[in-house]
């Protein structure tokens, strides 16, 4: 899947995605989503993103989405620190390569 694909892709299942609350179960209403701060530019802490990822996604490797022009597969173990140089100018998403799981990164 190249990358303009695969960032349409990511799009479609936004707006189709269930957002989890602390336990990691369905929210129940938008004041029990779980939310991460794990700060951007000089307070990025990319050790609250890869505790985040080596937890939620099971595999390897996970899809990074940025725009329809630069976004890729990447291993987790990168994936921090692409995010942090790229969180303070654009949303972004990761996803799973089975497609079933999304983050979502907004600054």
């Amino acid at each position: 899947m190249d990358s303009k694909q695969l960032f349409r892709f990511y799009n479609s299942k936004f707006d189709l995605s269930n957002w989890l609350d602390e336990k990691g179960q369905l929210a129940q209403s938008e004041d029990s989503i779980k939310w991460f701060n794990y700060g951007i530019n000089e307070d990025f802490e990319p050790k609250i993103i890869n505790d985040i990822l080596k937890n939620f996604f099971l595999e390897d490797g996970v899809y990074l989405c940025i725009s329809a022009k630069d976004s890729s597969l990447v291993q987790k173990s990168t994936a921090a620190d692409e995010i942090g140089k790229i969180l303070h100018k654009k949303e972004l998403a990761i996803m799973d390569k089975s497609f079933t799981k999304i983050m979502f990164c907004s600054s």
